[in-house]
């Protein structure tokens, strides 16, 4: 049997501390939500805490985000991982060329969802995102993490539009500049012994050999 003490001042809701069970110690705040439209009973939701003033606060920050027309109940019962997924084949792969689309949920499985993916939506945090940077930081290069940076970003982006979340906590994170390489130019000698060889090809192989060293195109550009 769980029995409880130190219930709620006037105004503040119903908060209150467990003072035995599995739960002992602990202190609730519950606030109603909706009714039941079949029975008619209020439908309640609970916050879980070690201090009063913690399960306050959460109870707090619910009502306001509730105040905002978020769909909490959605979100709360939504991993970032379930999240991420459903994005990328609900919004991203309409739009995406085939192998794009590929190196996202590639990402997503491999680094991403790993990390961050048990984290229910609205707990995922800023801190969060920029430990999962800092640790790719280690065996990545910068332009890697921007690229999964943008995917995390996106689907947060959307999440903030369809009203699941009240703001996007990858907008506050980190990252490493990019440092943009400068091409170099061909040596006179090296482009003869290429323009050379590239006279030995077929007329369909030379012409795109030519336009390739002509524009500066990349070899997948080309093709």
């Amino acid at each position: 049997k769980t029995t409880v003490i130190n219930k709620n001042a006037n105004g503040e809701g119903t908060i209150y501390q467990v003072k035995s069970g599995r739960r002992k110690g602990q202190w609730i705040a519950q606030v109603t939500v909706s009714t039941n439209p079949k029975t008619g009973k209020p439908k309640r939701k609970s916050f879980y805490g070690k201090t009063r003033g913690a399960v306050k606060q959460k109870m707090e920050d619910y009502m306001d985000e509730l105040g905002q027309g978020l769909d909490m109940e959605t979100a709360q019962n939504l991993t970032f991982g379930d999240w991420l997924l459903q994005f990328l084949d609900l919004y991203k792969k309409p739009t995406l060329r085939t192998s794009t689309y590929e190196s996202y949920t590639m990402n997503a499985n491999n680094h991403i969802i790993p990390e961050l993916g048990d984290i229910y939506l609205p707990d995922l945090d800023t801190a969060a995102i920029q430990a999962l940077y800092n640790k790719l930081n280690e065996k990545m290069q910068p332009a890697t993490v921007h690229k999964i940076h943008n995917i995390i970003d996106q689907s947060l982006d959307k999440a903030v539009e369809i009203r699941l979340l009240a703001w996007n906590p990858a907008k506050a994170t980190e990252r490493l500049p990019v440092k943009n390489k400068k091409g170099e130019a061909m040596p006179e000698d090296s482009l003869n012994k290429f323009l050379d060889a590239v006279e030995k090809l077929t007329d369909r192989w030379r012409a795109g050999m030519l336009l390739l060293i002509g524009t500066g195109l990349r070899e997948g550009e080309m093709l």
